[in-house]
């Protein structure tokens, strides 16, 4: 018996690593996926076991001379045996070189008197199965009193109601219970209060005793299993196998814990109506719409600095050539006030050039600055000084830097880079520096190419982009009569693209600690205007679980381009009670000028 007993532990441990105890749902895998009557897949056992599932179930029936899988008696099909559709199949994967361990959940649904023998002897035949396959015997299963009698590699199914004694206990795989005896819920909203205790007590109870839980029953769909998932429940059952693998298999990229937070800057939401901006901060956090700020927030320990600006409102993104822009036109409707064609940098849908803000802005003595996480020659930095209907000729992009009138431009360099392309800018009186520890005491242009720009906030780009932010706005506020500053976050729609929430949101909330530097500005310089937009959104973000308190977010991408939904506009400062209500990205142009009491008509519409 001791022989017996030691045996199935050490089987039973090759079957436990990582499948109990979850602490929360971001440590899921494929592995807690329940494929729950398989057998009624297109491909059974192929489909799930290919996906990686950890537990898949199949119904058998005993019919007097084979074992049959059927939910039904009245459902047999000659052909469909335990052995044809499950146990060959596996044995063939093994010496294939391509098993791995697995649970078959094996529900009799026939007496297990006469049903339990014949799987006994089924598997005997298959010995190359027995250290790697752990079949668990469900449904009509024998008094537990007599488990030990079963060699290793059979194990069974507890219930919830059942006490066992230790050795017992050493032949439960997995402890099951009904859903609908705890609650009702239809997987929309959650469970009621009382109802998830008793859930989350029973839980504990089965994870108390060593063991992993299912539930049949629970509902199929995606805020389910992502409840379940937060409850900690180790396998997650499905009649949806591709679905649910792809939520698990992404978990990773749709789940995001904050490991820092920041303290928020308080406005002092000072009276600015009488006076006129002689600044502008302008911060597009490139690809972010209203999910995905509320997911920083979230995320932040429900703070934010953008949702402390008084002044909000929604913005109309499409391209004069396409209801979903690119960035290219977004951000060249701010800079130009004319909606253009989708790769379109700073021209019109005819390709003419346009006037673009720091040209404007010049006129009266401003001088500009932009400050990317992208390369110079990006789509959103080149809207505010380039011309052209290509967004990725990147060396034509840069070669209109010496001639425009923007003074400041910081971010990696572009792939095409060259020595001839720097000699030939330099030759043009522009100041190349390659990091941010440069000199600005000069008069000179100034293009800043450093490779940190572009690394991953989560991968050491640090405080690149703070940095960058104090260094242009010490050198743009000696400036007398006033200044436009562009910070772009351009990661956050890596991150959309990526359909990675960790990535967009670590990016976002970089973006809104800066954002809390330059409230503080505003407010103790009186004449600076602050807005935050969006130039589209990416990835069509749906926000489906989180905790503030943990600072927790849980999402899912619809897409991994671009969608139409509007972006959110937010201000601060004189000028910023016009950024309310629904507007066309084209607004934001003109109410900037007139923040500061200019006006401007780029007559290209």
């Amino acid at each position: 018996m001791k022989n017996i007993l030691k045996q199935v532990a050490v089987f039973g441990l090759l079957f436990s690593v990582k499948l109990f105890f979850s602490q929360n749902y971001e440590k899921y895998s494929l592995e807690n996926g329940f494929s729950h009557n398989d057998y009624l897949q297109t491909s059974p056992l192929i489909e799930s076991f290919t996906l990686g599932f950890g537990l898949i179930e199949v119904d058998v029936h005993w019919d007097g001379n084979n074992l049959m899988v059927a939910h039904d008696a009245s459902e047999i099909q000659n052909d469909r045996t335990l052995e044809t559709l499950y146990i060959k199949p596996l044995s063939k994967l093994w010496v294939e070189g391509k098993g791995r361990p697995l649970k078959l959940l094996i529900d009799l649904k026939t007496p297990w008197q006469d049903t339990l023998p014949q799987i006994q002897n089924l598997l005997e035949t298959y010995p190359n199965l027995h250290q790697q396959v752990q079949f668990v015997i469900t449904g009509n299963i024998p008094p537990k009193e007599l488990f030990s009698q079963y060699p290793y590699y059979l194990m069974f199914d507890g219930r919830i109601s059942e006490r066992y004694s230790q050795n017992e206990l050493a032949k439960i795989a997995i402890i099951s219970d009904d859903f609908k005896k705890y609650t009702q819920w239809n997987g929309k909203g959650y469970p009621k209060a009382r109802e998830k205790q008793t859930i989350l007590e029973t839980i504990d109870k089965v994870h108390s005793l060593g063991k992993p839980i299912r539930f049949w029953g629970s509902p199929d769909e995606i805020n389910a299993w992502h409840t379940l998932m937060v409850y900690n429940v180790d396998y997650i059952s499905t009649d949806q196998p591709k679905a649910l693998a792809e939520v698990l298999e992404r978990l990773a990229k749709s789940s995001y814990t904050s490991k820092v937070s920041h303290q928020p800057y308080q406005p002092k939401y000072k009276n600015f109506n009488k006076k006129k901006a002689k600044n502008i901060l302008l911060f597009i956090p490139d690809g972010i719409s209203l999910p995905q700020l509320y997911a920083a927030y979230t995320a932040n320990g429900n703070n934010l600095n953008i949702f402390k600006m008084p002044y909000s409102g929604v913005v109309n993104t499409s391209s004069a050539d396409s209801f979903i822009t690119d960035s290219a036109p977004g951000s060249t409707a701010f800079s130009s006030g004319v909606k253009t064609n989708n790769a379109y940098v700073g021209v019109d849908k005819k390709g003419n050039p346009l006037e673009l803000l720091p040209d404007i802005l010049d006129k009266y003595g401003k001088v500009s600055a932009v400050v990317t996480t992208a390369e110079v020659t990006d789509a959103t930095p080149a809207d505010f000084y380039a011309h052209t209907t290509n967004r990725n000729d990147h060396t034509k992009i840069i070669s209109f830097f010496p001639t425009s009138k923007l003074k400041y431009l910081a971010g990696s360099p572009f792939s095409g880079w060259s020595e001839e392309i720097e000699n030939h800018l330099k030759n043009q009186g522009i100041k190349i520096a390659k990091s941010l520890d440069c000199d600005l005491s000069h008069s000179k242009k100034t293009l800043i190419l450093d490779q940190t720009a572009e690394k991953m906030k989560l991968d050491k780009r640090n405080n690149w982009l703070q940095q960058a932010y104090s260094l242009f706005l010490n050198k743009l506020n000696k400036n007398k009569q006033g200044f436009f500053f562009l910070i772009e976050a351009s990661q956050t729609d890596v991150g959309g693209h990526w359909r990675d929430l960790p990535y967009a949101v670590s990016e976002l909330q970089e973006m809104d600690n800066i954002v809390g530097s330059a409230l503080k500005f505003a407010d103790e310089n009186e004449e600076t205007l602050v807005v935050v937009v969006g130039d589209h959104e990416t990835g069509g973000l749906t926000l489906l679980g989180g905790n503030p308190k943990q600072n927790k977010i849980f999402g899912q991408f619809a897409t991994m381009d671009h969608t139409a939904l509007p972006t959110i506009v937010f201000a601060y400062g004189p000028g910023a009670e016009q950024f309310t209500g629904f507007m066309d990205n084209t607004d934001v142009f003109y109410k900037l000028l007139k923040a500061i009491n200019m006006q401007h008509e780029n007559n290209h519409h």
